[in-house]
């Protein structure tokens, strides 16, 4: 199991961070509520138990999970500032900016973290 594997065996940290302390931390980019975020970190503990026990599908899916992820961050970091400034009349525009000030460290980190992990997989480096 290589160094950045480990990061799949997290999800119980990184949820009960998303869910206590920091709010759209990570799922935040595609998880509108604590059930989605729920179950967007239980499909990353599934990711992680299948590369902890080398299941042959584990590493194809989880550069499935990371493309989605990094296409996901993608959008929220280009796209999220447009649709605050589009709903400045509808909406309380403080919240929403202090909101996503919040998630987009969260948000970066795993997006880099995805974008090693695919030149990993793609280009056969060791990344261990």
């Amino acid at each position: 199991m290589g160094k950045l594997d480990y990061f799949y065996l997290l999800a119980p940290a990184w949820l009960a961070l998303e869910l206590t302390l920091w709010p759209g931390f990570r799922a935040g980019v595609i998880a509108p509520s604590a059930g989605w975020v729920a179950v967007f970190y239980a499909m990353e503990a599934g990711i992680g138990a299948a590369l902890y026990f080398r299941l042959r599908l584990a590493a194809p899916v989880a550069l499935l999970e990371n493309a989605a992820y990094l296409t996901a961050a993608v959008n929220y970091v280009i796209l999220a500032p447009m649709h605050i400034a589009g709903s400045a009349g509808t909406a309380d525009l403080a919240a929403a900016g202090a909101s996503y000030r919040a998630a987009l460290p969260g948000i970066l980190y795993s997006a880099f973290y995805c974008v090693f992990r695919i030149r990993r997989i793609l280009g056969g480096g060791r990344a261990r």
